[in-house]
């Protein structure tokens, strides 16, 4: 076999890999934005991961206002003080519930039932949340409250993010990409048919 017949093998097959990586990518990318539209609830479950947008300095300097922040599946066995959640808890301030990124400051067993307390940074010892649901009564964070456990965070990315959080952007956002995707591949395609044609 010739250098050049290696050479142009070498080529077609990293190219293949290449292609294989951006539709596996692409795959990926659209059955997340497929399930956080359809079946928001079931995005952990699904993928072991989700993304959400710090909203609150509660958490500065360690997770800043608008920063994405990965979250990973919790075990409940793994989980100890210090941990960063994320969790589901009602807020009065929106009248609704939502979620929350804080440390887990102790871990207490109540009637055999864990409770997670939880507090912001630079909070005094002991000086735990104070969480209450819609009709004013005391709500205990528990392990099916937990979304997840933090990761790792991209800074002051969740300006951008938020747009691809709007199911229409997202819907948009997913055609445009996939348009582009099929506009190259037809002009990619029309080159070499020219090329083949002037040969």
């Amino acid at each position: 076999m010739t250098d050049l017949k290696r050479n142009k093998k070498k080529k077609n097959r990293s190219k293949l890999i290449g292609n294989i990586a951006f539709y596996l990518v692409l795959v990926v990318v659209s059955a997340y934005i497929f399930v956080s539209v359809v079946l928001p609830e079931k995005k952990m479950e699904i993928f072991h991961f989700d993304i959400y947008i710090i909203v609150s300095p509660s958490m500065e300097p360690v997770l800043n206002t608008d920063d994405l922040i990965i979250i990973v599946q919790a075990d409940e066995s793994d989980l100890e003080k210090g941990d960063i959640i994320t969790f589901k808890t009602y807020i009065p301030e929106l009248g609704a519930e939502n979620y929350v990124t804080h440390y887990i400051g102790d871990i207490q067993v109540i009637d055999n039932q864990t409770i997670y307390k939880t507090h912001g940074e630079n909070t005094a010892p002991g000086d735990y949340d104070e969480w209450i649901n819609s009709d004013s009564s005391v709500h205990e964070v528990i392990y099916t409250d937990i979304v997840g456990e933090y990761s790792f965070k991209i800074p002051y990315v969740g300006v951008a993010f938020t747009l691809l959080s709007d199911p229409i952007f997202m819907i948009m956002t997913l055609i445009s990409i996939v348009s582009l995707v099929v506009l190259i591949k037809y002009l990619v395609y029309i080159k070499k048919h020219k090329e083949k044609e002037t040969q």
